[in-house]
C-alpha cells in the first residue's frame, strides 16, 4: 500500500472540523460558498465535491447563488473546469497580480503573465464568470507598468476586478524600489477612470464590477453578516456574546490537526459545549469583541463600500454610541474625507477619502476609554 496523498488527509481533517462545528451550522440557509486559502484548484474535483457534500449534511444549499473557487493562473484545464461547473462552481477568482514577468518573479509567484492570459482565455471560452486580482505599488512597478496591467486585463473583458495594495512590514526586502507615494496615488486615481470607460464600477475600495456582478460572498464581510470558515487559517464571525465573536484556525497543519484531535476527545466525553464548539480553539484564536472593537469594525467595513454607512443602521446597532460616531463623521466631512447625502442619512468616502482611506479609518478606530463618557 502506498502513502495516502496529503490532500486526502487534509480533506479528512476538514470533514472532522465541519462535524465539530455542526451545532453552529443548524441547517442554516447558505447563499454563498467560497473555496480559497491557497490554490484549491489543484485539488481533484472529486475532493471538492466531497467537501461540499459533507457541508450539505448540516447546511441548506437550496438557495446557493454563488460558489467561488480561488485559482492561480496555469492551474486550470478545460476538463476540470467542466467538472467544476458540474458540482456547482459558478465563479472563479484568478490571482493574476500583474502581467509583468519580472515583477512576478520578485514576488515569488510561480506563474507567468502568459499563464494568466491562457487561464483567462480558457474561462472566457467556457463562458465562466470570474474575478481578476491585481496589485499595485509593487517593487519595480512604474505607472506605465500599472497602466499596461489594466489594459491587459481589460482585453479579456472581465466582469469583476479586485485591486490590492501590497502591504508589508517596514523592513521587508520587497519594500525596496517601490513607486513613490505620489506615483502610487496617480495609479489609484487613474484606475477608476480606465475601468469606468469599460463599464466596470467601483463598489468597494478595492473592488470593481460590471453592475450585478459584484461579489456576493465578499459583501458579507462588509455588511456585518455572519460567516463560517473551515481549514487552515480560516476565520469565522458570529453575532454571539456581547458584541460578536471572531475565531480562527491555526496556520500550521500540525497545530490544526492537534486542535481538532483534542476537540474530538473533549466532545466524546461531553467536555465541549454543544452550542459553542469554537471553545476547542486556544484562547489566542478566539476574540470576543468588546464594544469599541465592534464599533471600529462596523465603521471601517461600512465605509469601505461606496454606498457608505447608513445612519439608520448605525442607530439600530449602536444607539448609545451613535452620537460619538456621527460627530466624527461630520468632522471628516468638513475635511472633505467623507461626504453626506442631502438628507444626512448616509455617509460615504469622498474622492479624497478613497485615495486616503487610512486617514478616515484612523479617526474611526475606537479605544475603550473613548466610551467612558457615553452614558
Amino acid at each position: 500500500m502506498g502513502e495516502i496523498p496529503p490532500y486526502l488527509e487534509y480533506t479528512k481533517l476538514l470533514k472532522k472540523e465541519i462535524d465539530l462545528k455542526a451545532p453552529l451550522l443548524k441547517n442554516k440557509r447558505v447563499k454563498t460558498l467560497y473555496f480559497g486559502g491557497g490554490t484549491p484548484s489543484l485539488l481533484p474535483v472529486d475532493q471538492l465535491c466531497e467537501i461540499k457534500e459533507h457541508l450539505q449534511k448540516y447546511l441548506d444549499f437550496s438557495e446557493l447563488e454563488e460558489f467561488t473557487l480561488e485559482c492561480n493562473p496555469g492551474t486550470l484545464t478545460a476538463p476540470n473546469v467542466a467538472q467544476m461547473k458540474e458540482i456547482g462552481i459558478n465563479r472563479w477568482s484568478v490571482g493574476a497580480q500583474t502581467f509583468q514577468d519580472t515583477i512576478l518573479k520578485k514576488l515569488g509567484r510561480k506563474h507567468t503573465a502568459q499563464d494568466t492570459r491562457d487561464t483567462l482565455s480558457l474561462l472566457n471560452s467556457m463562458q465562466c464568470n470570474y474575478t481578476l486580482d491585481l496589485m499595485y505599488a509593487l517593487p519595480g512597478q512604474s505607472y506605465l507598468d500599472f497602466s499596461k496591467d489594466i489594459e491587459n486585463a481589460l482585453e479579456f473583458k472581465p466582469k469583476h476586478i479586485s485591486l490590492y495594495y501590497l502591504t508589508l512590514p517596514e523592513h521587508h526586502f520587497l519594500n525596496k524600489n517601490r513607486p513613490l507615494e505620489e506615483e502610487q496615488l496617480k495609479m489609484f486615481e487613474t484606475l477608476e477612470e480606465k475601468l469606468l470607460s469599460a463599464g466596470i464600477q467601483r463598489y468597494e475600495i478595492s473592488n470593481f464590477a460590471v453592475p450585478s456582478y459584484e461579489s456576493k460572498h465578499n459583501s458579507l464581510y462588509w455588511t456585518d453578516a455572519e460567516y463560517m470558515g473551515f481549514g487552515l487559517s480560516a476565520h469565522s464571525y458570529l453575532k454571539e456574546l456581547d458584541s460578536g465573536v471572531r475565531f480562527w484556525n491555526s496556520r500550521t497543519y500540525s497545530q490544526y490537526q492537534k486542535h481538532l484531535e483534542a476537540a474530538e476527545e473533549k466532545q466524546d466525553h461531553d467536555f465541549l459545549p454543544k452550542d459553542r464548539p469554537y471553545d476547542f480553539l486556544p484562547k489566542d484564536n478566539v476574540e470576543p469583541l468588546r464594544r469599541h472593537e465592534a464599533m471600529t469594525d462596523y465603521c471601517h467595513t461600512s465605509l469601505r463600500r461606496m454606498v457608505g454607512l447608513s445612519v439608520d443602521s448605525l442607530l439600530l446597532k449602536f444607539p448609545k454610541e451613535a452620537p460619538l460616531i456621527l460627530k466624527i463623521l461630520r468632522t471628516l466631512a468638513e475635511e472633505d474625507l467623507v461626504e453626506a447625502s442631502l438628507d444626512q442619512s448616509q455617509f460615504r468616502l469622498s474622492f479624497k477619502g478613497k485615495c486616503l482611506p487610512n486617514l478616515v479609518f484612523e479617526k474611526l478606530t475606537f479605544l475603550k476609554e473613548d466610551l467612558v463618557s457615553i452614558p
